[in-house]
């Protein structure tokens, strides 16, 4: 079994399931400081954005920026992402979430109804069962407090 272990400053990443809400290729999402981790059939995907930047855009966004109305640059988001494919995996991967939280998350986007999601279930793991043969991938974190 191959591990795959994130360790954040006393953050847990928690794996969200995909409803509909995000693009059908995305499995499950997790929010990660300055960025998000997606898992996929066959691989997963990391975007880290610059957090000075996302957090201009943010206070811009939101009205709460001095400058509001004085910005003679335009708001600049320095983003990369970088997507990891399992070359040569299984076609019968399958994705199997476990210890589920008692909350989930609900995504009403916009005034389009087919666009939402509801009970959308939130997970501590996921593991991609029959990567290759004898081969899992278990996604989780382990959080850890720094003294």
């Amino acid at each position: 079994m191959l591990i795959l272990s994130v360790t954040v400053k006393a953050q847990n990443i928690e794996f969200i399931e995909n409803k509909g809400q995000w693009d059908n290729h995305v499995k499950f999402r997790s929010e990660v400081p300055g960025g998000s981790f997606f898992i996929r059939n066959g691989g997963f995907t990391v975007l880290q954005q610059n957090e000075e930047d996302l957090k201009q855009v943010k206070e811009y966004i939101h009205g709460h920026g001095n400058d509001q109305n004085k910005r003679s640059s335009p708001l600049v988001l320095r983003s990369h992402s970088y997507a990891v494919d399992f070359a040569g995996a299984s076609d019968n991967i399958e994705l199997i979430p476990d210890k589920p939280l008692e909350y989930y998350n609900n995504y009403f986007i916009g005034n389009d109804p087919s666009k939402w999601a509801s009970n959308c279930k939130i997970y501590q793991g996921v593991t991609a069962k029959n990567i290759y043969p004898g081969v899992d991938v278990r996604f989780y974190t382990e959080c850890s407090f720094l003294y």
